[in-house]
């Protein structure tokens, strides 16, 4: 996760910022600006006080023959975020970075195991003081198992685990095809469900290399 800071395209602060050696990234509508890093904080440049600061994070990850881990991004209400610099196969590889997402004041990142149908949940919000931000790690629940169970749309298998269809010779797994048959969640987390169930359809996506959860 990181803090990034969204402003209106000015060539003069670019320039000026870029002179320093601080990143400016120039989007179609804005430019985002990475303050730099030092310790523990990001320092804020005078000339950049006035932009909107966001958490930034990426969804990665994807299955794996037997394996499979993915973390998702999402709102801190638990719904989805516009995506920006949607990344290719050729540019990531397989389970790399598939796209990032901001938002002001802070995201949520969701992490699932396939292997053990445990999530961890992390909320990343934003703290200022004077020209030094940072981000302060809020966790929700920490590799917390689940009562998952996932049907083939294929063949219609369902053994609440990873079904698998066998052929001579081969074993080809319900992978990309699977459904989420049943998901319990505790209360407190209730609200994440459409996120978790998209992480953890992320974890059966084998090779994945796109977006799982995105407004787009």
């Amino acid at each position: 996760m990181n803090i990034v800071i969204r402003h209106l395209k000015n060539e003069g602060l670019w320039r000026t910022l870029t002179e320093q050696d601080i990143k400016v990234l120039w989007l179609k509508n804005y430019m985002l600006i990475y303050p730099p890093w030092s310790g523990k904080k990001y320092l804020i440049p005078d000339e950049a006080t006035d932009g909107e600061f966001l958490v930034t994070g990426s969804e990665i990850g994807g299955a794996h023959k037997r394996m499979g881990k993915a973390r998702i991004i999402c709102s801190l209400a638990g719904t989805p975020l516009a995506s920006y610099l949607i990344q290719d196969r050729e540019t990531t590889g397989f389970h790399g970075k598939a796209a990032k997402f901001s938002a002001p004041l802070g995201i949520v990142s969701i992490e699932a195991s396939r292997k053990t149908n445990s999530i961890s949940i992390t909320r990343h919000l934003i703290a200022k003081l004077d020209q030094v931000a940072w981000i302060r790690d809020q966790p929700v629940v920490k590799k917390l198992p689940l009562d998952i169970k996932w049907q083939c749309l294929t063949c219609g298998d369902f053994d609440g685990s990873l079904p698998k269809h066998r052929k001579p010779g081969e074993i080809e797994f319900c992978i990309s095809g699977l459904r989420i048959k049943k998901l319990s969640l505790p209360q407190e987390i209730e609200i994440f469900r459409k996120a978790i169930e998209a992480c953890f359809l992320k974890t059966n996506c084998y090779h994945c290399n796109h977006v799982h959860f995105s407004q787009y």
